[in-house]
């Protein structure tokens, strides 16, 4: 079992990760997608060194837990105000993202595009 836990803390400048050893004691690594609002960051089920993060308009990976961030072109989403976004924890690359106006996106590509449930 890990003597630490990873922290990833939404911002809107950004994305802020920190570590809180057994101890409760809080250290801060990196701080990373500045200056985007960060609305969501969800743990890929299937691999746990990927993460999706959400923020106001557009989505991003990360293949190597939060280390570097790629923008994805979420081509399909209609409305570019995200408000949620979820993993499906039964399938590979699938995400849904919650819009304003209400709407829900089904993303089978891991981001790259997006088509309207």
């Amino acid at each position: 079992m890990s003597d630490h836990l990873d922290l990833y803390l939404m911002t809107l400048a950004g994305l802020v990760k920190a570590r809180v050893d057994g101890d409760g004691r809080a250290e801060l690594l990196d701080t990373m997608l500045d200056p985007e609002d960060v609305r969501e960051v969800v743990p890929d089920p299937f691999n746990p060194q990927r993460l999706y993060a959400a923020t106001c308009t557009d989505i991003y990976l990360s293949e190597d837990d939060g280390a570097t961030w790629k923008y994805r072109p979420s081509g399909g989403l209609l409305y570019r105000e995200i408000c949620s976004m979820a993993a499906d924890p039964t399938t590979p690359d699938v995400l849904y993202v919650g819009t304003a106006p209400a709407a829900v996106f089904k993303s089978e590509d891991a981001g790259i595009s997006f088509r309207e449930l």
